[in-house]
């Protein structure tokens, strides 16, 4: 659909993305949907009366939708929707991306290597220490940091990637326009000169509590891979780090104390095979960020996977998994699965880590 017709969806309460996409499957064109009337509206069985009214009374006024996008654009808030090149590709496969999203400043090159960093509000020392630090190192060699631009872990890692000169964007659980927490304008500001601010929500809108666990699916949705530093056992962190083993995201973690309460967190992601820090050089391979990894990228040498061959690409992890773990995952044959692994593997993407246990090429 048109950007005007993704662009009146976004801005509507209460029309997330289920709504939004039973809409976007029935329209084909924006001229469709402006035609709409309350009969046609009620085939979209997700839609309430009070969503039908709101959307009914935004159609009658497509001047009014054109004026609202011509003013936020003079404000200096972008819109980008989902079928546009430019929109995040990570995002647009993920769990439930937005058919749009607004944005303050610019939107991350679909390019380039993308690291979310999350972590507690109240962190220790040592957490300040290694946020800082790993988000630097990552901004040095091009790598680009997303986080959420919360007190703590947050603010640290993007601020460090910032005095690296490097590339950092804020997912936010409000309108691009609204700083929070308040006591980051400074921070804010620097974010939309050194990257960008993201939201799906419209300019105006405040933060309220059940939108953070909903932005923490873009933050995980958008990056290649989560490092988590620090978190409790009850955490923001923890939803982020969950969404991304769901999409099929590498988590790496920092290691603490075993009677740390910050430590739980990370040690249950340990537990479960995520990969541990131990040393931020290493971590860079981990990434693909190191010598070794930008020689053999496919980003890097232009090379582009077989359908087959990308599939289970997509399986792979840095810990090994099984052919008939692949062959399930991938809904493959043994023998294709063989075939894409002996490829992968001539390419430098896949090793063989144990008998017929295989990994991403580390």
């Amino acid at each position: 659909m048109e950007i005007e017709g993704m662009f009146l969806l976004s801005n509507i309460e209460g029309i997330g993305y289920k709504k939004q996409q039973q809409i976007l499957d029935m329209f084909n064109n924006y001229k469709e949907l402006l035609s709409a009337d309350e009969e046609i509206l009620k085939r979209c069985l997700l839609l309430t009366e009070k969503d039908r009214e709101h959307l009914l009374q935004e159609l009658e006024n497509p001047a009014k939708i054109a004026y609202q996008y011509h003013k936020m654009k003079e404000s200096g808030i972008g819109y980008i929707g989902r079928d546009d090149g430019a929109y995040p590709e990570l995002l647009r496969y993920a769990q439930e991306p937005p058919c749009g999203l607004f944005y303050r400043g610019k939107l991350p090159d679909n390019h380039k290597k993308k690291i979310a960093i999350v972590g507690a509000r109240m962190c220790s020392p040592y957490g300040k220490t290694y946020a800082a630090q790993i988000a630097k190192a990552i901004a040095q060699v091009g790598g680009i940091i997303l986080s959420g631009m919360a007190r703590g872990v947050d603010g640290i890692a993007q601020k460090a990637a910032i005095e690296a000169g490097g590339e950092t964007y804020a997912l936010v659980a409000s309108g691009v326009d609204v700083i929070y927490p308040p006591e980051h304008r400074g921070l804010y500001e620097a974010i939309c000169s050194h990257g960008g601010i993201i939201s799906e929500y419209p300019p105006g809108t405040k933060p309220s509590k059940g939108m953070f666990p909903r932005r923490n699916r873009l933050i995980s949705g958008m990056a290649d891979a989560v490092i988590i530093i620090e978190a409790r056992e009850r955490s923001g962190s923890l939803i982020t780090g969950d969404l991304a083993l769901e999409q099929g995201k590498d988590i790496f973690v920092l290691p603490g104390r075993l009677d740390d309460a910050l430590s739980v967190g990370c040690n249950r992601y340990i537990k479960q095979g995520a990969g541990i820090i131990t040393s931020i050089p290493e971590l860079l391979e981990e990434l693909g960020l190191g010598e070794k990894n930008k020689k053999v990228s496919p980003e890097e040498t232009k090379l582009t996977l077989e359908k087959e061959d990308a599939m289970v690409y997509s399986c792979l992890r840095l810990t090994p998994k099984g052919l008939e773990e692949l062959m399930n995952e991938s809904k493959l044959p043994l023998m294709a699965v063989l075939s894409s692994i002996a490829r992968l593997s001539e390419w430098n993407l896949c090793e063989e880590y144990s008998k017929n246990q295989f990994c991403r090429s580390r």
